[in-house]
């Protein structure tokens, strides 16, 4: 689920699932550190294959994000982001609830350098999922 989220699909609400694990984490079905490699691990692959496939064909996609409005707008949000901020930008999406599987799209239009992509979709990916499993196992925690 997390995979698909971090593909940039539209109306995908995969961010909910990461409060699910937090309640596995609660409830000792899963281990915290288990949980978080998962995820963290799911979400870096997913980052990497929308990279790829936006850097690779780069103008169907272009073409596909003009013809449609409101992917437009969060798609201009996206290289806002990384125009103005860089890689402390594209870090900073990782932790932004729309924007966050977005930001692939134009860091692979605008072939953004591979490695630095990777690092700090890694690093913002990983504290918004350690934020997301926590608070997801606190709330269980304080409902039951």
């Amino acid at each position: 689920m997390i995979f698909l989220e971090y593909l940039g699909i539209p109306g995908y609400p995969g961010g909910i699932c990461l409060f699910l694990v937090g309640a596995l984490v609660h409830f000792h079905y899963l281990s915290f550190p288990t949980a978080f490699l998962v995820s963290l691990i799911a979400a870096t692959a997913a980052c990497c294959c929308t990279y790829w496939v936006c850097s690779l064909w780069n103008r169907p996609i272009q073409r596909f994000v003009d013809q449609r409005p409101s992917f437009r707008k969060k798609f201009d949000q996206a290289q806002g982001i990384i125009d103005q901020h860089g890689t402390k930008g594209l870090f900073l999406a990782r932790m932004l609830p729309v924007v966050r599987a977005m930001i692939s799209i134009p860091a692979g239009l605008l072939k953004m350098d591979f490695l630095p992509y990777v690092v700090y979709s890694a690093l913002g990916s990983a504290i918004y999922i350690a934020v997301c499993i926590y608070i997801g196992s606190l709330f269980l925690g304080l409902v039951t």
